[in-house]
């Protein structure tokens, strides 16, 4: 069997969400193909700098990359032409829209439904574009994978989609962390960390809120967002800066795997305020960091989180304030939550991810 995957940034110099999961996803199927099989990865640009971590990938077995000309309409018009040349098996998109056209069976991934949960998070041609790429992926694809129930169940909601052709495949952890890391580590239990976009659909006001809630009675508190500037952020920068303790938050940026494990591995609180998820992947990171972990009390983080978290009413700033000085002064308690989360990751693999992506394609293959 011949798998193709589109994944035009893969070796981006800044992976988010999309661009770590794909290569995770590479690397897992690559270890669980069959000796016959082989992996076709389109990319938009192979590396130039071959000190790059990410060239490591080049050298899993069974994979080969193939750097497409056609770069302005990659999914659409560049995929679709490479696949006419290449007649693979199974076409696996992990990104935001399928071909135009193509010559086999396509798995489509759709990583969350944030456009209909949270649309004032998008500008309206965002919105435009990604309800109809949306649809017109859905109806070409003969098997959609979900990282949740709770996206499966929007899925069927917004969309119609049969269940039947949904398969709930969960994500792994996209950190690991040694024991001997915590040695040194030093966790500061003051020190609060986000990690993510800085946009709107994250519901950072209501983190900044809380913040400044808390501050009043622990002016050593610190609160850190590390993440790039996404749709909304002006407005997020601008409450910070007017913020009565905004000398005690700190905006990091993009940060590559190294300082977000240093973040992680020193911050005693992980918050997750969002307001439309389709998985969250900081959940996970910071319950791999023994982090205390405290999110909004969406279903699909209450759904990923398990009893490894708090949970607040995602738009009540009193409540997330109220659950920070609870973790904040109670160690019995952040005690219980952190080994609550170390149980919970257990229900999380990547290898096991890769065998049931695996099995989908072969069962899907051998249907006519």
């Amino acid at each position: 069997m011949t798998i193709a995957i589109s994944a035009q940034n893969f070796f981006t110099k800044q992976p988010t969400g999309v661009e770590l999961y794909t290569r995770e996803i590479v690397k897992g199927l690559s270890e669980t193909c069959g000796a016959e099989d082989k992996i076709i990865v389109y990319v938009k640009n192979l590396p130039k700098d071959r000190q790059d971590e990410a060239t490591e990938f080049l050298h899993l077995q069974k994979v080969s990359f193939k750097e497409l000309k056609f770069k302005k309409f990659f999914n659409l018009i560049g995929v679709a032409n490479a696949i006419s040349k290449d007649r693979p098996d199974i076409l696996f998109c992990p990104e935001s829209v399928v071909p135009l056209w193509s010559f086999c069976k396509i798995i489509f991934v759709v990583h969350g439904i944030e456009l209909k949960t949270f649309p004032k998070a998008y500008s309206f041609l965002s919105r435009a574009w990604l309800e109809l790429s949306t649809r017109f992926s859905i109806k070409r694809s003969v098997a959609i994978l979900a990282p949740s129930q709770a996206t499966k169940n929007d899925l069927i909601k917004y969309y119609k989609v049969n269940p039947e052709k949904i398969f709930v495949v969960q994500h792994g952890p996209m950190i690991n962390f040694k024991h001997t890391e915590f040695i040194f580590g030093g966790k500061n239990l003051k020190q609060i960390l986000f990690l993510g976009r800085i946009e709107k659909r994250k519901n950072l006001e209501i983190l900044i809120e809380a913040f400044e809630k808390i501050y009043t009675k622990f002016p050593d508190t610190s609160l850190i967002f590390a993440g790039k500037n996404g749709f909304g952020a002006e407005e997020i920068l601008a409450k910070i800066k007017k913020s009565p303790a905004k000398d005690r938050i700190f905006l990091e940026g993009y940060v590559d795997e190294n300082k977000k494990r240093g973040l992680l591995l020193r911050s005693g609180i992980l918050v997750f305020p969002s307001g439309a998820e389709g998985f969250g992947f900081p959940v996970l990171e910071g319950q791999a960091s023994q982090c205390a972990v405290i999110c909004s009390d969406l279903e699909v983080l209450k759904e990923v989180a398990g009893d490894g978290a708090l949970f607040f009413k995602r738009n009540n700033s009193d409540d997330l304030a109220q659950k920070l000085l609870d973790i904040m002064m109670d160690n019995e308690a952040r005690s219980r939550l952190v080994s609550n989360g170390a149980k919970n990751l257990e229900r999380f693999s990547w290898k096991e991810g890769a065998q049931k992506n695996y099995d989908i394609m072969k069962n899907i293959n051998g249907k006519d």
